[in-house]
């Protein structure tokens, strides 16, 4: 079936499709969610500025979530950007966000080139500024580095985990 807001993916086994953007609990009930429709979807609400077209669908979406009560969102880095962080630590929520570091001004943490000659599990912590608002930037290195960005946790207390590996069941 033909439809206008129906986008194309090569890197998915099925083309075309809907892109949809859904807020969910913990539960995994879905609260509210966006249907991606081009142009059309890159409209921001009344309490923020333009936000970029990923920071804006996040701001719609989490416009029915109380304030200052310690909620907390988690998205993916294709919706970090530092402008929206600040938005929504100013309108009470909470944040913890999978980054690339290229996007976080002001944060020099170590190449995955330094971080391959550390052992796995090895992490650095930082805790930065931006706008007033207190950032912890933690990189962590598996099997590669995995950079972690959060208005409301940081990196204490750790605990050391068995891996879990499939051949030595």
């Amino acid at each position: 079936m033909r439809h206008d807001i129906k986008q194309y993916n090569p890197a998915k086994p099925h083309k075309w499709g809907y892109k949809n953007q859904v807020l969910s609990g913990v539960s995994g009930f879905s609260y509210d969610f966006d249907i991606f429709a081009g142009d059309q979807s890159n409209i921001y609400p009344d309490d923020a500025s333009d936000l970029g077209v990923s920071g804006n669908v996040v701001a719609r979406l989490t416009e029915t979530v109380p304030r200052h009560v310690n909620h907390k969102i988690f998205f993916n880095n294709w919706f970090y950007s530092p402008n929206f962080q600040v938005h929504l630590t100013k309108i009470g929520l909470l944040l913890l966000s999978i980054v690339r570091l290229n996007r976080v001004p002001n944060i020099a943490m170590p190449t995955e080139k330094e971080l391959k000659k550390q052992e796995r599990g090895f992490f650095v912590a930082k805790v930065a500024t931006i706008d007033n608002i207190r950032v912890c930037a933690i990189t962590w290195y598996d099997n590669k580095p995995v950079n972690i960005l959060s208005t409301y946790v940081g990196s204490v207390p750790v605990t050391k985990k068995q891996r879990y590996f499939k051949k030595k069941k």
